[in-house]
């Protein structure tokens, strides 16, 4: 969770960040509040002292290595991510047309198609465990500018972004959100127009809502597999066999089969069946977890 200021001024620019797309957009007054800052009537709020914010920033470092850990992902600053990618290994994107449209990813990482994958680290209360739409719905139009302005930054495709997220301190989850190009064009309208107000000193009109709708993203789910015959057999099967590799692999791959699109994770007494985040598959024993 990365914490640079939205606002950063120069004597002749002002760089707008992706955080900024939130307040545009979702509260109260965001517009006329973001404007009598940026035009330097209104003082911006002091996070220095706000614990959360604070948590955030500090488990950030904590976030990249369990992420890493959990889900096999080495993340950009990897010698194969510089040999690829040469001298881009800022983790700061700058959009080429719009040069004060300036982002500024936590992570990101190649994934096994060789695209980029941005990854955002965020620390919030376990009660968002059980409402994580919530949580997807304070970050994606901040996850939207970030994609739009890496995929221009770099000239290619950028499809996909996660938020990797401590829930207190005891859960973790890697929500993934999805480009939407319809929204990505939208948000940046808005910001450009946000932008001229800004330069030409000129208050937005009071009934200048936005009127962009961010698409739903439907976190993963967890299914408890007691009551599933076919599924707690595999698993009795698949500790059963762990020694015999032929067996073993053709029941492992079986047990994945029973994790669908919209599951993070099905689990029994037994094992659990799990998405890593990134792709991978996994299954363990749940005494060893």
């Amino acid at each position: 969770m990365r914490q640079p200021s939205d606002r950063v001024a120069s004597k002749n620019n002002i760089y707008l960040g992706a955080s900024l797309a939130y307040r545009l957009i979702n509260m109260k007054n965001g517009l006329m509040d973001a404007w009598l800052e940026y035009t330097g009537r209104k003082e911006p709020e002091d996070l220095s002292t706000k614990l959360n914010v604070l948590m955030g920033s500090h488990t950030e470092s904590l976030n990249k290595r369990y992420y890493e850990m959990m889900t096999g992902y080495e993340f950009a600053d990897n010698d194969a991510w510089r040999k690829t990618w040469r001298d881009k290994l800022e983790l700061e994107t700058q959009h080429p047309d719009y040069p004060w449209l300036l982002t500024h990813p936590d992570q990101w990482r190649i994934d096994d198609a060789g695209n980029i994958v941005l990854v955002d680290f965020k620390h919030t209360n376990e009660r968002k465990w059980s409402n994580k739409e919530e949580l997807v719905d304070t970050y994606s139009a901040q996850m939207q500018m970030q994609m739009l302005v890496a995929q221009e930054a770099f000239g290619v495709p950028v499809t996909q972004s996660e938020l990797s997220v401590f829930f207190g301190n005891s859960k973790w989850d890697v929500i993934p959100i999805p480009a939407e190009p319809d929204t990505q064009q939208s948000l940046l309208s808005l910001y450009r127009g946000f932008y001229q107000h800004v330069m030409n000193d000129e208050a937005p009109d009071s009934d200048w809502e936005p009127k962009i709708k961010i698409p739903k993203v439907v976190p993963h789910q967890t299914r408890q597999m007691h009551q599933d015959n076919e599924f707690c057999e595999l698993a009795a099967q698949w500790v059963r066999y762990k020694d015999s590799y032929k067996a073993f692999s053709a029941i492992d791959s079986q047990l994945k089969g029973k994790l669908k699109d919209d599951d993070k994770e099905i689990f029994n007494d037994t094992v659990r069946v799990y998405s890593t985040g990134g792709g991978q598959l996994r299954v363990k024993l749940l005494e060893n977890d």
